[in-house]
């Protein structure tokens, strides 16, 4: 199993560095940490490689509050929990983040054609002005 993450502040239109983000196994009201890491200058994190911990469900925890305070910004969004439902046991996921202080969005993605770059690169500061 590979899961890797992209984080995009579109905010800044810029990757979003340092996140720190916590991969857990889901089973019922159990949750046990797998993985811990913190995104790279380019906002992306390789979360997992190795061996398959089975089907069922996981939970990514992106920590937006850590990664605001170092902007001087406050989010609507202290966490963003999300769970993936892992159906083979072998799939690899990418999983890109998009977010602002008021805004959580996030898609399967592919580490090959991941379309947020492209996105955050068109848009401008006076652009990115009128989406507020």
């Amino acid at each position: 199993m590979k899961l890797s993450v992209h984080v995009i502040d579109s905010a800044f239109g810029l990757p979003a560095a340092e996140v720190r983000v916590v991969l857990r196994r889901v089973r019922d009201t159990e949750r046990v940490d797998l993985a811990t890491g913190l995104t790279g200058s380019d906002g992306r994190l390789l979360i997992w490689e190795g061996d398959p911990r089975g089907t069922g469900t996981y939970e990514l925890d992106f920590d937006l509050d850590g990664y605001y305070a170092t902007t001087g910004n406050v989010s609507l969004f202290p966490r963003a929990l999300l769970q993936v439902r892992i159906t083979e046991a072998t799939e690899s996921l990418h999983i890109p983040l998009l977010i602002a202080p008021y805004l959580m969005l996030s898609y399967r993605g592919s580490a090959q054609h991941d379309v947020l770059p492209a996105l955050g690169a068109a848009i401008s500061g006076a652009q990115a002005d009128r989406l507020w």
